[in-house]
């Protein structure tokens, strides 16, 4: 993996701990597509560091200065891809998220968690863990595989929350052009210069995308200083098609990562 530093600070700067958005709904803090960069990052930088290598060098310094802040982003991140990878074979988890999400599971069971403090434990690592082992039992996959610890796919995509270009495109004209989803849809298809001219098509990838795509669209339109205000129009787009949620007229990020 190439590691850039400034790349490194342009993603501190994209992944915003805290806005006045994301609690709205769960797959605004869980399809992210910077934080799988991010941690994808954070584990070369502390597992495969390369000494002479200035990048490497200046952005292990930094996750070095907060190394709890990022221990506990990177525990919360491999938690969420582990469970995205159970409920879709396509979001494959790396080898370090599979490795952090063992590491919590046998730290729960070893301080005996699960029994002395039920109301804290975190009982999505038992039940995950148990998914993971049916796979073996029920679907007859090896144990390196149920655990997504064998050779990747050939084709695998990078980051499984990298957006489309076309969906960027629909997010953008929906939102800040005020279009249904039908017109921006016909659009696409319309448009020779792309491979796919299937209305389902793009039904499919809106589902998969719109949150990651919405969740990046209004963090470069805070950053980029185009307006922090959603007009009424906006507002209401966003509300019929993200599963009615009601966003603040204005949005507001509070960087914490630093």
């Amino acid at each position: 993996m190439l590691i850039e530093y400034k790349r490194w600070v342009e993603l501190l700067k994209l992944t915003p701990q805290d806005n006045n958005w994301k609690h709205l709904h769960i797959r605004f803090q869980t399809d992210n597509s910077y934080y799988r960069e991010m941690k994808d990052y954070i584990d070369h930088v502390l597992n495969e560091f390369v000494e002479d290598d200035d990048d490497y060098k200046h952005v292990k310094e930094s996750v070095d200065r907060n190394a709890n802040v990022w221990k506990t982003f990177c525990e919360s991140a491999s938690v969420n891809f582990v469970k995205q990878w159970l409920n879709d074979p396509l979001m494959r988890p790396s080898k370090y998220d599979i490795k952090q999400f063992q590491l919590l599971f046998i730290r729960s069971a070893k301080q005996d968690t699960f029994r002395t403090l039920p109301l804290e434990a975190d009982w999505d690592l038992l039940l995950m863990m148990a998914d993971l082992h049916k796979k073996n039992v029920d679907m007859g996959m090896s144990l390196d595989k149920a655990f997504a610890l064998g050779e990747e796919p050939v084709g695998r995509p990078r980051n499984p929350f990298e957006i489309p270009e076309c969906i960027v495109r629909m997010v953008d004209s929906m939102v800040w052009g005020y279009m249904t989803q039908a017109e921006v849809i016909r659009a696409e298809i319309e448009n020779s210069k792309t491979p796919n001219h299937n209305e389902s098509h793009y039904k499919k990838l809106f589902a998969r995308y719109k949150w990651t795509a919405l969740n990046n669209y209004l963090i470069n339109r805070f950053y980029e200083g185009d307006s922090d205000t959603l007009d009424e129009k906006e507002n209401e787009e966003i509300h019929k098609y993200w599963d009615k949620i009601v966003m603040p007229e204005k949005i507001e990020i509070y960087p914490k990562f630093v």
